[in-house]
């Protein structure tokens, strides 16, 4: 194997180690960005769950009021996927209207964990909050009120 004749040698290495972290930033940015975004798809989807089970007054232990809550709000949490440490707030639109015909709202919020870290600086304090609104099918027997999953 011949040698180079010029002066370039290491020169690769050089231009390397100027290129290689901003390769890694963007990397790990891309991975970063995906991880957070499908925390927010998660977030978003337990908001809609939620909607869906006070649209016909979910009800599987036959209870009213904060026990409902309850259930409705466990029900919300379980269909998420990371949905430890969220908290889920369920409520009416109007105060007072529980009446099929109303309309209802639930709001889920979190905090995204981050995986590597690298972003704090940027996600530190960010919380993903979705809220729905839906029309009341059956006459609402749960009331208002926040949970935070388990």
């Amino acid at each position: 194997a011949s040698r180079r004749a010029s002066g370039d040698d290491g020169a690769a290495l050089v231009e390397f180690a100027l290129v290689a972290p901003l390769l890694f930033m963007l990397v790990f940015g891309i991975v970063e960005f995906g991880w957070v975004f499908g925390q927010h798809l998660d977030v978003r989807h337990g908001a809609r769950e939620g909607s869906r089970l006070l649209a016909v007054n979910y009800n599987p232990d036959e209870a009213s009021g904060a026990s409902q809550r309850n259930d409705i709000i466990d029900a919300t949490c379980d269909r998420m996927d990371l949905a430890s440490g969220a908290n889920v707030a369920i409520g009416f639109a109007a105060p007072g209207e529980t009446e099929a015909g109303a309309f209802a709202t639930v709001t889920v919020t979190d905090t995204p964990e981050q995986l590597t870290g690298l972003f704090s600086p940027i996600l530190d304090g960010v919380e993903l909050i979705s809220t729905v609104e839906s029309r009341i099918e059956v006459d609402a027997t749960w009331t208002a009120g926040s949970k935070t999953c388990a």
